[in-house]
């Protein structure tokens, strides 16, 4: 049993990890000066977000498998 948990624990981590990379390269994307104007329109700036990095994690196999448990 510990050692499942250990796989579930590294398996979380690892989505974890590819979440917060995503997360980064859309800001690293999206903060830059010529987005200054649609940094103001926070809906569309949320619809994005939520597209890139939540809607890229939520399709990947490994996320769709841990979500199932």
């Amino acid at each position: 049993m510990h050692h499942d948990f250990d796989f579930r624990t590294r398996h979380i981590d690892n989505i974890l990890y590819d979440v917060r990379a995503q997360g980064d390269d859309f800001f690293e994307e999206t903060l830059r000066m010529g987005w200054f104007f649609d940094l103001i329109n926070s809906p569309r700036l949320r619809s994005e977000f939520e597209r890139g990095v939540i809607g890229n994690t939520m399709s990947t196999s490994s996320t769709r498998s841990m979500c199932q448990l």
